[in-house]
């Protein structure tokens, strides 16, 4: 089964970015979540088994998850929060 690929942000001004993921997420959460029965097999239900183990596999994958939650977020926050400051003070 072939999925195709999606855009996971978008930026509407300086300041507001809409996102299409779970920004909140954290790998050992996310883990904990989709190996719980009831979830696993929704996943596999919709999309198959070696789709679900291939997300399992992505997990710990550190240009994926790990990086948004360690590096990406962060440092969005961090810009974001440095614009809106420098506006206030014009």
């Amino acid at each position: 089964m072939s999925y195709e690929r999606a855009i996971m942000a978008v930026r509407f001004s300086k300041e507001f970015v809409g996102t299409q993921f779970h920004p909140e997420a954290d790998p050992v959460g996310m883990r904990a979540h989709f190996l719980a029965d009831a979830n696993k097999y929704k996943v596999i239900a919709n999309f198959g088994e070696e789709k679900y183990d291939d997300m399992m596999e992505k997990m710990d994958d550190p240009d994926k998850i790990i990086k948004t939650h360690k590096i990406i977020l962060p440092k969005f926050i961090e810009r974001a929060m440095k614009q809106l400051s420098s506006q206030l003070i014009s």
